[in-house]
Parts: C-alpha cells; sequence; structure tokens
C-alpha cells in the first residue's frame, strides 16, 4: 500500500513533467515504467513508445524504453511483441545478461526451448552470479522434462537467493515429478511462507503450491495434510483448472 501511495504521488509529479515538456522523450520513459509500476500497462506502453517516436534521447533510455515495453508485453502474455523489444534491447546493450534472460523465458513460454537455451546460456556467461538467470534455465529444463538438470539449476538458483519464490516452486514440481515428495513439500512449504511475506513466485501461485502439497501428501499416505491443502487451493486460486483438480482430489478421498 505504502508503495503503490508514493508511485501515485510520483506520477503527479511525472505527469507535471510531461506537460511542461511534451517533447522530452526522458520524461515519458519515467512515467511509462511508473504506470507499468502501478499495473497501468497500456498507458505504460503508449508512453514508452512515444518515447521512442520522440528520439530525442540518450542510448541507455533508448534501450530502457525497449526493456520495459518487453517486460509490459510479457504480462500481456505476447510474447512475440516482447521478444522483438528485447532484441531491440540486446542490440543496443549486449553486455547486459539480463535481455538475453528475458528474451529467454519468452521464448520458453512459446515452447522454442531450443533458442530459449541460447539466449538463457548467453546471459549465465554475462551474468553467472544472478539467481534470476539460473531459475529461468531450470524451468526450462524443468519443462523439457530434463528434471534433473532442473533440480541443479534452481538449487543453485536459491543458493544465490535464498528467498526466490520462484525457484522453491518450479524445484518442489521437480521433485513431485521424481517422487521425492518429502522434499517437494519442504520446497511448497517455503512458497507459502514466503507467499505469506508478500514474496510472489510467477511460475506458479500459491494456490497451485497447495495443490501440489496436498499431492505430495496423498501420496505419502498423509489424508488430513492432504485436504487440508486441496480445500486451501480451492479456496486461494482463481484459476478454474486447479479448482477442478484440487475438487476431484477431494471427492477422491470421500
Amino acid at each position: 500500500m505504502f508503495v503503490m501511495k508514493q508511485l501515485d504521488i510520483a506520477l503527479v509529479d511525472f505527469n507535471r513533467s510531461v506537460e511542461l515538456d511534451s517533447n522530452n522523450a526522458k520524461s515519458y520513459v519515467i512515467r511509462g515504467i511508473s504506470l507499468k509500476l502501478s499495473g497501468e500497462v497500456d498507458q505504460a506502453i503508449a508512453d514508452l513508445n512515444r518515447a521512442i517516436e520522440l528520439n530525442n534521447m540518450d542510448e541507455g533510455n533508448l534501450a530502457t524504453a525497449y526493456y520495459h515495453i518487453g517486460s509490459s508485453y510479457i504480462s500481456m502474455e505476447d510474447y512475440d511483441v516482447s521478444i522483438a523489444n528485447y532484441s531491440k534491447f540486446i542490440e543496443l546493450r549486449p553486455e547486459y545478461g539480463d535481455g538475453y534472460n528475458m528474451r529467454g523465458w519468452c521464448y520458453m513460454m512459446k515452447g522454442d526451448y531450443e533458442k530459449a537455451l541460447l539466449d538463457i546460456n548467453k546471459a549465465l556467461e554475462l551474468d553467472p552470479n544472478d539467481s534470476y538467470i539460473w531459475d529461468s534455465r531450470g524451468v526450462c529444463y524443468y519443462q523439457m522434462g530434463e528434471l534433473d538438470q532442473a533440480i541443479a539449476d534452481l538449487s543453485k538458483a536459491l543458493e544465490l537467493d535464498p528467498k526466490h519464490a520462484n525457484s522453491y516452486c518450479a524445484r518442489g514440481k521437480s521433485y513431485y515429478a521424481i517422487q521425492e515428495y518429502d522434499k517437494a513439500v519442504a520446497d511448497f512449504n517455503r512458497v507459502v511462507e514466503l507467499h505469506d511475506k508478500g514474496v510472489e513466485a510467477n511460475y506458479c501461485t500459491c494456490a497451485e503450491s497447495y495443490y501440489y502439497r496436498g499431492m505430495c501428501h496423498k501420496a505419502l499416505n498423509q489424508p488430513d495434510e492432504a485436504k487440508a491443502d486441496f480445500q486451501a487451493a480451492i479456496s486461494s486460486s482463481t484459476d478454474q483448472s486447479i479448482i477442478d483438480n484440487a475438487t476431484n482430489e477431494l471427492k477422491s478421498m470421500e
């Protein structure tokens, strides 16, 4: 709440800056980023594109505009547009691993794992101590079914950042897939704990973690814990597939 209030205050100043000089591209970049953080994605994209059209800012701000357009379109699941903008960012800032990582994430979400790994591996060459990049490659390997490699990469991400909720979530799914249920439960416990502290995983929701933790408890013959998790998944989810799956599991345990 405090952060959102601060953003609202900042936007008043950024709006004034644009009013005073409507041809200042940098002002549109700054306001666009603030709008994106406020959840006003369409307006953010409009500001960032306007900044690029004006073509009167330095290369650093131009790269920043492309980067934030890319991340804005990720939130809309328009990965092709994201890839195009991250490619522009990479042209301007090839020394930054983050651009390759984010473009690789988009390729992964499209199911193009070969291109995803090329980009993510390049990102790791540039920034080998970035937990987000190790997380990206771990998630990619998970989606490819290469679970041992996924667990290794996600564990590295957590070594670098023990509060990386996304890595616990993806590693928990990987452990579940290889039937190491106790380890999976421990990871899903951490996702829930971090959720309660305001730290979210972008690869899966807390409700999904409840569901998978319930499945682990069921496999471990712990029906009371399983039922509690399935109920939590149902009550906390807006994803109908999770609600349906958890509901069916509860019915099967009656």
